[in-house]
């Protein structure tokens, strides 16, 4: 059964444009930071495994050692996203 209403409708409050200000600033430095992160992780991962593959068994050896160590980085990457996920929710509505 439907909830009997008075007829008043209260009218949303307005956003506080100070808190949007500041929830698209701590997004746009958390992802710019992540970028960072992230591009530094595959190109250590990606460098050492091409160096590893390079030495075993040539350029051959270089793709497949850059592929690994690239899907090693973006393991890394995807496991501590989702083991800090909810961090990363509470401190932006963005998110």
């Amino acid at each position: 059964m439907a909830k009997p209403t008075t007829g008043r409708v209260e009218p949303r409050p307005e956003p506080d444009p100070d808190q949007m200000a500041v929830d698209t600033l701590m997004t746009s430095v958390f992802s710019g930071i992540s970028l960072l992160v992230a591009t530094i992780l595959l190109a250590i991962s990606g460098s050492i495994a091409l160096a590893a593959g390079r030495a075993l068994s040539g350029p051959t050896g270089a793709k497949v050692g850059l592929a690994v160590g690239l899907l090693v980085g973006g393991v890394i990457i995807g496991w501590a996203l989702r083991r800090n996920s909810e961090r990363i929710r509470a401190r932006s509505v963005n998110l």
